[in-house]
């Protein structure tokens, strides 16, 4: 990404750390008409500390970019965010949306862009490594 629009633009640090991570998918049998009432998120754990997995739960993750998608859940207004176990991960899967998807609409995804780039101007995902750093720390260190 370097060089590219994004980065010059000041959100590639968000999207970079979005793409090592994160992806949304829902269930296939869904119609059009269907309201967005879950997000089900997955990513690879290998990269704390924005994602790893819970030392007490391994089906867990945790980590910012954990934490930043139950704030966009929230900014959103949907209450059911859930994980995938086995986590899915693909350097080159970046942030994903099942096409049948009620989550998948021009209004779900407006809304989404804005949440995330009100998060990114509030410099939240610096806020969320900050406050992660210790618990990957004193979770690595047991």
């Amino acid at each position: 990404m370097a060089g590219s629009d994004t980065t010059r633009h000041g959100f590639g640090p968000l999207l970079s750390i979005l793409c090592l991570a994160l992806g949304i998918l829902a269930p296939s049998a869904s119609t059009a008409a269907e309201p967005c009432k879950h997000l089900i998120i997955t990513g690879n754990p290998e990269y704390p500390p924005y994602l790893w997995r819970d030392a007490s739960d391994e089906t867990m993750l945790i980590g910012a970019n954990a934490d930043l998608m139950q704030l966009v859940a929230k900014e959103l207004g949907i209450s059911g965010l859930r994980t995938v176990s086995p986590s899915l991960s693909n350097e080159s899967l970046y942030f994903t949306m099942s096409h049948k998807s009620p989550c998948n609409s021009g209004d779900m995804r407006g809304r989404l862009s804005r949440a995330i780039y009100q998060l990114h101007k509030q410099a939240t995902m610096n806020k969320l490594v900050e406050s992660n750093i210790p618990l990957w720390r004193q979770q690595s260190s047991k």
